[in-house]
């Protein structure tokens, strides 16, 4: 993926980045939520059980007050259907570049290979999750999961809300600014960057 995302001119790997940064964030976090428990752990890796310590964060209370009720539990929700797909983390990793490689980021300038990049990932996952889990299977979640990616956008613009709120009210380091400023994709509609 690195070798693809260094196609890009400067500018285009910072919109890239930007646009993406909190969606990869959020989708990222299922790896670290146990649907179980419902509470976020210490996991290096869900799938190979390797764990930092057997300790859970206890990061509800500390999470409802930052995000608010209604979006901890949309957060929440977002997550526990994620686990409920029961896909490993290889697949949750190669969603990654999906969510990167997306046409509608605003002032991207090479928008054709944004897509060929993005149909090239969206056919590796594919591919990889009907070597791993079967034809049928992988009919029954591929969908699925990629339906996934228009929850994580809303849930991503409702957490850049918040970000900028905290922001208004303490200094914040200009990185984190750039991230959360409101991407220019809510002023287009899809198909006029597609």
């Amino acid at each position: 993926m690195l070798k693809d995302f260094d196609l890009f001119s400067e500018d285009d790997k910072v919109s890239l980045l930007k646009g993406s940064a909190i969606d990869i964030m959020i989708c990222s976090s299922n790896t670290l939520f146990d649907p179980k428990t419902h509470a976020f752990t210490n996991y290096l890796s869900r799938d190979q059980r390797a764990v930092m310590d057997t300790q859970i964060m206890p990061l509800d209370p500390l999470l409802m007050k930052i995000w608010g009720e209604e979006l901890f539990h949309l957060t929440k929700k977002f997550l526990i259907s994620m686990c409920n797909l029961d896909v490993d983390e290889v697949a949750s990793t190669l969603l990654a570049p999906v969510i990167l490689f997306s046409p509608d980021r605003s002032n991207i300038v090479d928008l054709e290979l944004v897509k060929h990049l993005q149909t090239k990932y969206v056919t590796l996952l594919q591919k990889y999750m009907q070597w791993r889990y079967g034809v049928e299977q992988t009919e029954n979640i591929y969908p699925k999961l990629l339906l996934q990616i228009i929850t994580l956008r809303t849930l991503s613009l409702a957490h850049t809300e918040v970000i900028q709120k905290v922001m208004s009210t303490s200094s914040v380091n200009p990185l984190v600014q750039e991230v959360a400023a409101k991407p220019d994709v809510l002023n287009k509609s899809a198909s006029d960057r597609m």
